[in-house]
């Protein structure tokens, strides 16, 4: 199935295995993609998109800070012209091997808030910046990225859960907001996701992590590219302020 990505601009955040599926995911559908992510990480992404024979660009970015952001959204307008899709994936305690818990009394107070200031305000400055973008070229798509931490929490990642959980209304509040100038906002929540090989988990984590699911595996961000593909294209068209759960059906909502 075409998804009509052809020639459209899409902006992806942050590192990792989501980031490198996501780019090389909407470079395959026919968009033009550009890393917004650090020079650790970037460049490397970049080259394997390039390498399968597609454009890509790297711009080196910050989400955290607005001048980063706002530079970022600059370089792209001058570069390509525009924007027509951002994918607000760049998070702190996103996929496995889970990092160690923090228990409220023990969390050093920095974490918490280098948490949520990557995992929430690092949402909000990219779209700022990058909704002018999307306005000059009559529209454009937001996709987020949250988690089912929002709903199912785990003790010791309170600070995880929250920025979450916090994304939801950011994400509906930004559709309404932004509806007007025909830019959607919506939200994909994946379930546990290794990016790595799933082979190599532990056993027994296995098990734990796929007890309650339906589709009795762990996830790899490949799970998840033709839910960004849907929400970023006009197949979604009548849809904003919404969140698809992508996690083998061990969440349900309704």
């Amino acid at each position: 199935m075409a998804f009509g990505l052809e020639d459209k601009i899409a902006i992806v955040t942050g590192p990792g295995g989501f980031g490198r599926a996501y780019a090389l995911g909407l470079a395959d559908a026919g968009a033009r993609v550009v890393l917004a992510d650090t020079a650790d990480s970037g460049p490397d992404i970049c080259d394997a998109v390039r390498s399968v024979g597609h454009e890509a660009l790297f711009v080196e970015t910050d989400v955290t800070s607005e001048e980063s952001t706002l530079a970022m959204a600059a370089t792209v307008a001058a570069e390509l012209g525009g924007a027509d899709i951002l994918v607000n994936n760049a998070a702190l305690f996103q996929g496995m091997p889970l990092p160690p818990l923090d228990p409220i009394e023990e969390m050093p107070i920095e974490r918490w808030n280098q948490v949520l200031t990557m995992n929430l305000t690092g949402p909000l400055l990219v779209t700022r910046a990058v909704a002018p973008l999307f306005r000059a070229r009559g529209g454009g798509v937001v996709v987020n990225q949250t988690s089912p931490a929002a709903w199912a929490n785990s003790p010791g990642r309170i600070h995880y859960a929250v920025s979450k959980g916090a994304l939801l209304p950011l994400t509906r509040s930004m559709a309404r907001e932004l509806a007007g100038d025909n830019i959607r906002v919506n939200a994909i929540a994946p379930g546990p996701v290794t990016t790595g090989d799933p082979a190599s988990l532990p056993a027994e984590m296995v098990a734990r992590l796929t007890e309650r699911m339906c589709v009795k595996k762990v996830g790899t961000p490949e799970d998840l590219i033709g839910t960004l593909l849907f929400l970023a294209s006009d197949l979604s068209s009548w849809m904003s302020g919404q969140v698809l759960v992508v996690d083998g059906g061990a969440v349900m909502l309704g």
